[in-house]
């Protein structure tokens, strides 16, 4: 396998936008319950990135993305407490003078929420990711495990863990995709998970690209889960389909979303679109697997 994938070319970009409000808004649902949490993130990457030096500085993608929130942090905050606190976290990090020069990703956004009784399992196969991210949850007074391991090999042993029976779970699962096996590896993942702890919740990243239509096949794919029957597809389509070369948008697949945060979801992602998309093909999509939502 080569290992040519690094997340910090992207950071901050509106894929990571839309990432993070939606994971924040089940952890924040979760993290209500007193029973103790299980995070893991099958692909935890650095954990935190510099968007003035190094490779975010190639794509500068977060000029699409974090850049656009924070111009209009008070018209998005205004309308929705879940970017609210998206944005107070990413200025909290950031320091005093809340100049955008670090975005922090999964590991850092859910260690912000996690309370004392609950635990946070990281797995980064890459090798320098893997150093930088030891490097940025050591300081967490939080119990936190890193593996450096492909999340997809580790997964299903930690979720069967005797030690973990009594803890509520979330997952997320959020490869790069750079692998076009991962789109049809993350269905076969879910259906062995399922057998034993299907009251998980997943919530599984996805971009949207033209000329890949392998994620449409990975979410049918999802539907057919006998194990699962709850679940939610949120999409932003943040640049127009039929002109743009590489992804034009993003979507976050949950099962067993807590109670009262799909509708939260979906309004976050509709005013994200307005900010974060280009004209008339900004647009959020919103799919549900009853009417309860």
């Amino acid at each position: 396998m080569v290992l040519s994938y690094r997340h910090a070319f992207h950071a901050g970009g509106p894929a990571d936008v839309l990432k993070h409000v939606v994971l924040l808004q089940v952890l924040n649902a979760m993290v209500s319950n007193p029973k103790p949490l299980l995070y893991i993130d099958s692909h935890a990457g650095a954990g935190n990135y510099s968007l003035k030096s190094g490779y975010a500085t190639k794509l500068q993608e977060y000029k699409k993305g974090i850049s656009k929130v924070f111009r209009e942090r008070k018209w998005l905050a205004k309308y929705s407490p879940s970017i609210r606190q998206y944005i107070s976290l990413i200025e909290a990090i950031n320091g005093p003078n809340s100049k955008l020069r670090l975005y922090p990703g999964s590991p850092l956004f859910a260690l912000s929420l996690l309370r004392c009784s609950d635990m946070a399992m990281l797995f980064e196969l890459h090798s320098k990711d893997y150093e930088i991210l030891e490097r940025n949850v050591r300081q967490s007074k939080l119990v936190v495990n890193t593996f450096k391991l492909d999340g997809f090999t580790g997964l299903s042993e930690e979720l069967d863990n005797s030690n973990y029976k009594d803890y509520n779970k979330v997952v997320l699962i959020d490869p790069s995709y750079e692998m076009k096996s991962d789109f049809s590896t993350i269905p076969r993942i879910l259906e062995g998970v399922s057998q034993t702890n299907s009251d998980a919740c997943y919530i599984i990243w996805y971009p949207l690209i033209r000329s890949i239509q392998s994620s449409e096949r990975m979410i049918e794919s999802f539907k057919m889960l006998s194990n699962f029957d709850n679940w939610i597809d949120s999409r932003l389509i943040f640049s127009n389909p039929k002109t743009t070369r590489g992804m034009y948008g993003a979507g976050m697949f949950i099962f067993n979303i807590p109670i009262g945060v799909a509708s939260n979801i979906q309004n976050s992602t509709e005013l994200l679109s307005q900010v974060l998309g280009k004209g008339r093909s900004a647009q959020n999509q919103f799919f549900h697997s009853s009417s309860e939502f």
